[in-house]
């Protein structure tokens, strides 16, 4: 089986993605999610097959310093990394091992973390969350990879949680659910929710939400940002505002929650 690293292609930044003529987000989403990136928050991009979860992925790598080191897990060789991370190694989930050049080795799903996190990453990046290895990743992000990033297959950011919860019991199947649920908190800052539009195939987020608790102890999540009728709209400022983001907010501007109304 022979894969390889992408061509270089274009990385659109955030500020990019928030112009009128690609309209994937505000900017107010943009900023905000660049505030996520410098706090080091880990995040949870959600979405169907082609609704842009890699091309938001790259996007939001750009936002990497220079002097943090990234392992990129994939099934296939996606991920168009910004020119300061360019070297960074990707570990290609396969049955068999295979060098590719030097920069990307395939490795056994078995062996995928154990292998990542001999690499002593500053972020580990997964792309296309499916399986049992959502358990070891999601211990490693909990226990000290802040700033690292997953894609999921799902329609809203609660049906994520959902997906990702079954994929961590299918990876340690002992574990209770209530343990699986405080894993993914514990784990788990933002999700990030995007679509693909039936009218003008445009590529949008539809909601930010920020990962909690309700009062029953179920998975659940706290709308931060909306699509409302074809415009981007902040909903209510984050639980963790105070503690985590609102030291990285930038200084020459309101949060998004202060100034009501569309963005």
């Amino acid at each position: 089986m022979n894969k390889s690293i992408p061509p270089r292609r274009q990385v659109f930044s955030l500020a990019q993605l928030a112009t009128n003529s690609l309209r994937t987000l505000s900017p107010q989403m943009a900023a905000f999610l660049m505030t996520c990136m410098v706090a080091r928050l880990n995040i949870l991009i959600a979405g169907e097959t082609g609704s842009g979860k890699t091309t938001l992925l790259s996007s939001l790598l750009d936002a990497v310093p220079a002097n943090e080191s990234l392992v990129l897990i994939e099934d296939l060789p996606e991920i168009i990394l910004p020119n300061t991370h360019i070297s960074s190694p990707r570990l290609i989930v396969d049955s068999e091992i295979l060098i590719v050049g030097s920069e990307v080795e395939s490795v056994r799903a078995e062996d995928l973390f154990a292998r990542a996190l001999s690499m002593k990453p500053d972020r580990i990046v997964r792309n296309e969350v499916r399986g049992g290895e959502a358990y070891d990743l999601l211990q490693a992000m909990a226990v000290g990879l802040a700033g690292s990033m997953i894609t999921i297959q799902a329609d809203t950011p609660v049906d994520a949680l959902a997906h990702l919860e079954t994929s961590v019991i299918t990876g340690a199947l002992t574990m209770p659910a209530s343990l699986s649920r405080a894993l993914i908190v514990e784990a788990l800052n933002i999700v990030v929710q995007l679509r693909r539009s039936p009218i003008d195939d445009r590529r949008y987020v539809s909601e930010i939400a920020e990962v909690i608790k309700d009062g029953a102890g179920d998975l659940t999540t706290r709308t931060l940002f909306e699509e409302r009728d074809g415009k981007f709209a902040p909903v209510q400022r984050p639980l963790l505002w105070e503690r985590d983001l609102a030291r990285y907010w930038p200084s020459e501007s309101d949060d998004p929650w202060t100034v009501r109304g569309s963005a």
